[in-house]
């Protein structure tokens, strides 16, 4: 679903490999076209997903937005592999474009669609995160994108000559973008690595739990299970159920299903449980 939501909201792809061609040729009016597009791209992405946040029921953040709002470094590699790979196929027409246009949405669409969405959420923590991860992806995918083309002769227009100052300045932007970042993803991964926090961000439950709270379920005519696993809860692991209930709410059933989990995790496992009330 990310890939392929990502694939159709994909308006970044074009304008960051203009970015990158425009520096290895020295075309500066090409290099304002380029980040014009981009600012059109990025609005347009933020207030498409504010609106989505506007319009969502629920409060909860799901574990895909989560995901991005914690990035590390293999999300850094991920995007700068993006940006070879996106290079190399406009250097080579024959490849498959829409591979490439794959790989470089879900690095660039997904955490910009976090950023808006928990912003209108409250969630300011998997913002800045969001917001981290598709500035170090923006700079990875036209480093790797400019390092090809280089490679490829496509600067033949600036042999012989001096690199033009704003080139020089921009690609040292770019590296004092990149290193820092690079650094704070980094220290990301060790800490997720020391708290045990690892993708996937859910697993299913164990069987006879599961059977423990279906069973639970069954005695209250009209509620639906929505999701019944051991994911991310704020900044730690726990078990989580969400549950479709008719109005009014029934309190006790989030109670009970509480006291089941609690009972058999103990005080390993935080426990969350969450009562969506149902819309006719």
């Amino acid at each position: 679903a990310v890939v392929i939501g990502a694939m159709l909201v994909a308006p970044l792809m074009t304008p960051l490999l203009a970015i990158a061609i425009s520096l290895v040729q020295g075309n500066i009016r090409l290099f304002r076209k380029a980040w014009q597009a981009m600012g059109v791209g990025i609005l347009g992405a933020l207030l498409a997903s504010m609106l989505v946040g506007l319009l969502s029921p629920w409060n909860d953040l799901s574990a895909e937005v989560v995901a991005r709002g914690s990035p590390n470094t293999f999300d850094l590699a991920t995007a700068l592999l993006s940006g070879i790979a996106a290079a190399f196929a406009l250097a080579r027409p024959g490849l498959a474009g829409t591979l490439v246009g794959v790989a470089i949405a879900v690095a660039l669409v997904p955490p910009l669609a976090t950023v808006g969405i928990s912003t209108i959420k409250g969630e300011f923590a998997v913002t800045a995160g969001a917001a981290v991860l598709f500035l170090t992806n923006l700079v990875a995918i036209v480093a790797g994108a400019w390092l090809v083309f280089r490679l490829f002769g496509l600067d033949a227009g600036l042999r012989g000559r001096r690199t033009p100052r704003w080139v020089l300045l921009a690609l040292l932007a770019l590296m004092v973008a990149l290193i820092p970042t690079t650094g704070l993803l980094f220290r990301n991964l060790q800490s997720q690595i020391s708290q045990g926090v690892h993708r996937p961000y859910a697993r299913p439950l164990p069987a006879a739990l599961r059977a423990s709270v279906l069973d639970r379920v069954a005695q209250s005519p009209g509620v639906d299970v929505v999701f019944m696993a051991e994911s991310e809860i704020e900044h730690g692991f726990g078990r989580k159920v969400v549950l479709m209930c008719p109005d009014p709410v029934d309190q006790a059933l989030a109670d009970d299903i509480r006291a089941i989990l609690q009972e058999d995790s103990g005080d390993a496992l935080p426990v969350k449980v969450l009562l969506l009330r149902g819309v006719d």
